[in-house]
């Protein structure tokens, strides 16, 4: 097995023998709606919590919204904003909006 491969041939040993200079494809294809896109790159998650500074005492109810993709990001993000002003927080819910 020959271990001092240039990378032009691993390339070429992956991806096929090309001419070496990939075109990056700048326009839309016909076929995908502009709005599709949109939708896309404009969809964020909302968390719901439960914030209070007593332990059974009353609490308010605050969102939380983010255009991160993950959940769990989302959620500690959420928690760390408010841990600074309440000694309390429980997650009611999240959802993608």
């Amino acid at each position: 097995m020959n271990t001092n491969s240039s990378e032009e041939e691993m390339r070429a040993a992956l991806f096929g023998v090309g001419n070496g200079n990939p075109q990056k494809h700048t326009q839309r294809s016909p076929r995908s709606p502009a709005n599709a896109e949109s939708k896309y790159l404009g969809a964020k998650i909302r968390v719901a919590l439960h914030v209070r500074n007593e332990y059974e005492g009353a609490f308010e109810v605050v969102s939380y919204e983010s255009s991160s993709l993950s959940w769990l990001v989302v959620e500690m993000d959420a928690r760390k904003k408010y841990k600074k002003k309440y000694k309390y927080t429980e997650v009611v819910s999240v959802e993608r909006i």
